[in-house]
């Protein structure tokens, strides 16, 4: 009976631990342009989604079918 007390409070804890980070996770990450945070806000459901432009330091690449199917790459 012990067992089945300590796992329930592991769960209720875990549970409680979850919950108040969807909550707080938001405020953390406000404002804030990291890979990380973006990864972050798109995983957690309280999170509204909106749309976010970001810099990157790659390249543009484009890829176009020639006359003759023939695939080819530009690197701008």
């Amino acid at each position: 009976m012990k067992l089945v007390k300590g796992f329930l409070w592991l769960l209720v804890g875990a549970v409680v631990v979850v919950g108040g980070s969807l909550f707080w996770l938001p405020q953390f990450t406000k404002n804030k342009h990291s890979e990380l945070v973006m990864a972050l806000d798109n995983v957690n459901p309280v999170v509204k989604p909106e749309t976010v432009y970001a810099l990157t330091t790659t390249k543009p690449v484009r890829q176009f079918t020639g006359g003759a199917g023939k695939r080819n790459t530009l690197i701008d």
